[in-house]
């Protein structure tokens, strides 16, 4: 990102920053949440991930903690109809 920022000029480097910053926030949200549900924990701990220190005991656990082998309980249930 630094190597394309020179090329452009302020305003427009500030632009492609921020949206690469929105592009890795929504992987980060999405990527934590589904290992949230992998674990049986409900989507709105990944909140916790704004609260200095908490978001490193949150990183944390969904990094060394294994997961569930049933299926996650935060989700919907395939219908077995077929």
């Amino acid at each position: 990102m630094w190597v394309l920022t020179p090329l452009l000029n302020e305003e427009m480097g500030n632009l492609v920053i921020a949206a690469s910053f929105i592009l890795w926030m929504y992987g980060k949200v999405c990527i934590s949440i589904n290992r949230l549900r992998d674990l049986g924990r409900p989507w709105f701990w990944v909140f916790a991930g704004i609260i200095p220190l908490l978001n490193l005991v949150l990183f944390c656990y969904l990094l060394f903690v294994p997961g569930k082998d049933e299926p996650p309980k935060y989700s919907i249930e395939p219908s077995k109809e077929n």
